[in-house]
């Protein structure tokens, strides 16, 4: 099980997850370090669900530069995203084997969160792009970490600055009362203009 924590402020985007692995039957509470959250040159993803798909995106994907001209945050990257990062996706997951014949077309039981040039958009298990405006949840203790940003976002004010503390917050919350989640809590900066920082 995952939290994975998704901050957006007006120059920056912030993704942040916790460590833990389940097993399947979601009895055993693992204390591995498993590594969530990923930069691939200006990328920054981050999955919830099985290991097997991100996996793919993660090591077996190559990632595309994005064009200048939708680094600017006033061009439509969402549409470029669909034209162009979305087949690659689909193209690696049947690939490798990692889609849901069951369902169809659609990602074997995960869903990520990514993020470039300080935007972040969930590709869902249907791949889908969906671009979200200021933050975003997911995972087994993402009901936590959606009351922690709510709370901290009405109190603190100044978003904007506060908004990867806000997210960090959140993934503690969920560490703390989700039995799903735990370890270090890991995660990148995404810039508008391109660059990637550990967060």
């Amino acid at each position: 099980m995952t939290t994975l924590a998704a901050t957006i402020g007006k120059d920056t985007a912030c993704i942040l997850s916790e460590s833990q692995l389940s097993d399947d039957s979601q009895h055993l509470k693992m204390g591995t370090e498993c590594q969530k959250v990923f930069n691939i040159g200006s990328w920054v993803i981050a999955g919830s669900g099985w290991n097997r798909p991100g996996d793919i995106l993660i090591y077996q994907m190559k990632w595309p530069i994005v064009p200048a001209k939708y680094q600017n945050p006033k061009e439509d990257l969402t549409g470029w995203l669909i034209k162009n990062l979305v087949p690659k996706v689909a193209q690696a997951l049947i690939q490798h084997r990692a889609i849901d014949l069951d369902k169809g077309t659609a990602i074997q039981d995960a869903e990520f969160l990514i993020a470039t040039h300080g935007r972040v958009w969930l590709l869902d298990e249907g791949f889908g792009i969906t671009p979200i405006k200021d933050f975003f949840v997911s995972g087994s203790g993402g009901k936590i970490a959606l009351g922690a940003i709510s709370a901290l976002k009405n109190n603190l004010g100044d978003w904007y600055n506060k908004h990867q503390d806000i997210a960090r917050a959140s993934i503690e919350s969920a560490v703390e009362f989700d039995i799903y989640s735990s370890g270090p809590i890991r995660g990148f900066i995404s810039h508008t203009s391109g660059r990637v920082e550990p967060a």
